[in-house]
């Protein structure tokens, strides 16, 4: 039930973007151009980024975008040319007039409703021309990415420690999982993947470029890329593919604190270790691994032994806990 309603309200806020905010390309009311040229000086600059938002009807005034010569023009309306009727009475232009405000003409041609693709509601200056560049050279695309990473690596504030729990961590050892090399590298590539596709597709509607086949490829890569991370991240980095205690400690690492079978902590069971690693994510808190009841069977070279996973709040303290039996090379 959880499940459905998750995503009955993924696709309910989709519909919500594609009406409200998804660009014309994808069939929505936003365009978002860069500004190129002097013709509309000192409202807008060279290398600006204008957003447009279509309406039912347009004034005296306002500066639009509309489709002429096979590109985009960003200028102001001067004039109404001519007329539709409208409802109980009122008339609505169906043809305009528009003028670059830094020119010395106005425009020789005619705009039709039709044509325009929104006005002009937001303008972030030097943004586009940032954007171009960012996507267009390699070497600040690569300062982009490294910015990103570290951004994502920075160390977060530490949480407040109990004493109770600094004595136990006094007295532990930390266990950090090791990700083999190819799954790390793999990994990467899909980042690096991801993060091309979104700048490529970003560029792309930013200059206007057709749906297809441009836009639409760089859109189709661009899930693709989703895609795999998403399969990756279930079923490598959460551990998904993994048999126990191994899921568990991919799930609650990568960095865990052992602690000695001795120890006895009065507890709150969980139902599973995503329901622990949750409790740590919203925390903070690190996240203790104990090993008790070990039972060896040497004729048949097999472990058993209980693991317990521990996060302790200053007001509560959470254990998930899982027994296997494992070949006696592979207990730890």
């Amino acid at each position: 039930m959880r499940k459905a309603t998750r995503w009955l309200a993924l696709m309910g806020a989709a519909v919500i973007w594609w009406l409200t905010l998804a660009p014309t390309q994808l069939g929505g009311p936003v365009t978002i151009a860069v500004v190129s040229g002097i013709s509309m000086q000192p409202a807008l600059q060279d290398g600006d980024l204008v957003v447009a938002y279509r309406q039912s009807d347009y004034d005296l005034g306002d500066t639009v975008i509309y489709d002429k010569l096979g590109g985009i023009v960003i200028h102001e309306i001067y004039a109404a040319v001519s007329d539709s009727a409208g409802p109980l009475g009122s008339t609505k232009a169906t043809e305009f007039k528009t003028r670059g405000i830094n020119n010395k003409y106005a425009d020789s041609w005619r705009v039709y409703a039709s044509d325009i693709r929104g006005r002009m509601v937001l303008v972030v200056p030097k943004a586009g021309a940032a954007l171009v560049a960012l996507t267009s050279n390699p070497l600040f695309a690569s300062i982009a990415a490294t910015g990103l990473a570290a951004f994502v690596l920075l160390p977060k504030p530490r949480p407040r420690l109990s004493q109770e729990l600094l004595a136990v961590l006094a007295h532990s050892a930390t266990e950090s999982r090791r990700i083999k090399r190819p799954l790390a590298t793999q990994f990467t590539w899909l980042v690096v993947f991801a993060f091309a596709t979104t700048l490529s597709s970003a560029l792309l509607l930013v200059k206007q470029v057709p749906l297809w086949p441009q836009v639409g490829l760089s859109l189709m890569a661009l899930v693709i890329a989703t895609a795999l991370l998403v399969w990756f991240w279930n079923y490598h980095a959460t551990g998904r593919d993994l048999a126990e205690p191994q899921r568990s400690m991919a799930v609650l690492g990568p960095r865990l604190h052992r602690i000695a079978p001795d120890i006895t902590l009065d507890a709150v069971p969980v139902a599973s270790a995503d329901a622990l690693a949750n409790i740590r994510a919203r925390t903070g808190l690190p996240v203790l691994h104990q090993i008790v009841d070990i039972v060896r069977d040497e004729p048949n070279a097999t472990v058993q032994a209980t693991h317990r996973f521990f996060v302790m709040t200053e007001k509560q303290t959470y254990v998930w806990s899982v027994t296997v039996l494992q070949a006696k090379e592979h207990h730890e």
